[in-house]
């Protein structure tokens, strides 16, 4: 299962921009596996569609409506889990998921991670800031625990510094933390390992075969209400025997991109280290070619997936189709009252609103309080 194979692996990541190094994650996660992955600086806006292969992806873009900050989840589609609407936050930006963890009491631990941009002597930073101990006094009063890795996950060029870190509270079981010299920015990705001792996930994913379900009940002909208890074991036994398992998607990179990677990555420790221009123009050169790499990789795999379709089957329209669903998704709407979720609710928030600016303006002139002389 990735990182953790007994319990639940959950990695955090500062992108500083997703839509331009949405290859190098794929990579990453296909070849780590985490259950969940945490994603600040996103920059993604409401109409922009990330998809990787056996994952679901929540958004929320940035309160500023423009491509800056923004946050986001990736959790595997195979784990049990619910998206908890954004409320108005005015402080910091979330995305949040609740998770049925194993051996865990249900809804009442709290796991939050991301770049929380505080500096503290208490997880290894060499100084203290405004943000560091603030961060520490709210940690002590719902009793909750700051857990940071030992090494830096933030190289800038005036130092390095521990800034990813994870608040958990009300968790009965062992996190860890360590920082990963991977992917193309200056925050490193962060690992937290909660040591459950049961993987979260099924590795396979159950395919129902719904015609042959709905043919197995038409079969029966009791009547419903005298037979609820059989009815019930029909409908489990039609669910189980006319399904199969399907394996899930796998997205293997070519040794040649799992070559450069390692070379990227070389590249960028060495550059950490020495801060030289020289290392820096190497990494960048690394990068680039890496970037072409994938490129390259995926039109390659997008033409032989158009090539090789068979047209006596239905694989060019169920193709086709992909492109042509509406992909847009319209985020909530906030107001001063009210935080509008379903579409109606939307679209009287929004004929509100224009109802309220398409007013005739006050053309009269009051009177004056003195008299003007002439």
């Amino acid at each position: 299962m990735g990182f953790c194979p007994s319990g639940v692996c959950a990695v955090t990541w500062n992108a500083n921009g997703l839509l331009g190094k949405i290859d190098d994650l794929r990579e990453f996660i296909s070849r780590t596996k985490p259950d969940i992955l945490l994603i600040q600086g996103s920059r993604l806006a409401a109409a922009d569609n990330i998809t990787v292969p056996n994952y679901t992806l929540y958004s929320t873009p940035s309160r500023t409506y423009r491509r800056c900050r923004g946050t986001a989840i990736l959790i595997k589609s195979t784990i049990k889990h619910q998206y908890l609407p954004n409320p108005t936050l005015r402080s910091i930006e979330a995305t949040m998921v609740i998770v049925n963890l194993p051996n865990t009491p249900p809804r009442v631990a709290i796991f939050i991670a991301g770049d929380l941009n505080a500096k503290h002597r208490n997880w290894n930073c060499t100084v203290n800031c405004k943000n560091g101990k603030l961060l520490l006094n709210f940690a002590g009063k719902p009793n909750a625990k700051i857990i940071a890795p030992d090494t830096p996950t933030h190289f800038h060029r005036k130092g390095a510094a521990i800034l990813d870190l994870a608040l958990a509270r009300n968790i009965p079981h062992v996190v860890s933390a360590y920082s990963l010299n991977e992917l193309s920015n200056d925050h490193l990705p962060v690992k937290f390992l909660i040591d459950t001792g049961t993987p979260v996930e099924n590795p396979k994913k159950f395919l129902p075969n719904w015609r042959k379900y709905k043919s197995h009940l038409l079969r029966q002909t009791e009547e419903i209400e005298a037979e609820v208890e059989r009815l019930t074991a029909e409908i489990i036994t039609a669910f189980r025997e006319w399904g199969s398992w399907r394996e899930l998607i796998k997205s293997k990179a070519t040794d040649e991109i799992n070559q450069q990677v390692r070379e990227r990555n070389k590249c960028k420790k060495t550059w950490q280290k020495t801060r030289h221009p020289t290392d820096k123009n190497k990494l960048n050169r690394a990068q680039s070619y890496l970037r072409k790499l994938y490129c390259d990789h995926n039109e390659k795999k997008m033409t032989n997936l158009i090539t090789g379709i068979d047209p006596g089957v239905d694989t060019l329209w169920k193709l086709v189709k992909t492109y042509m669903n509406d992909r847009i998704k319209m985020p909530p709407i906030i107001t001063d009252s009210q935080v509008a979720y379903k579409d109606i609710e939307k679209a009287e928030t929004i004929a509100d609103i224009l109802a309220l600016q398409f007013q005739n303006n006050d053309l009269s002139h009051p009177p004056h309080p003195h008299g003007i002389h002439r």
